[in-house]
């Protein structure tokens, strides 16, 4: 079984994260609390995270050629 933890307090670190281990994608507005938390199990071809933001987060998504961008808000 492999483990991912991610621990964060600001929106710039959270927005890096979460493009590198998702897509790309950008956080806009600026909430007055800005944690992130992140765990991930990994048991062979089963992955499961689970996000929990001190924010209201929502997402779009839209194909770019082969990739994914995303927008969180």
């Amino acid at each position: 079984m492999q483990t991912l933890s991610f621990h964060s307090q600001g929106l710039e670190e959270t927005q890096a994260f979460l493009s590198s281990a998702y897509a790309p994608m950008k956080i806009g507005g600026w909430p007055s609390e800005t944690g992130a938390s992140i765990s991930r199990r990994q048991v062979d071809g089963l992955m499961i995270d689970k996000l929990d933001f001190d924010y209201t987060m929502a997402t779009e998504m839209r194909r770019t050629g082969a990739r994914w961008v995303g927008h969180c808000c």
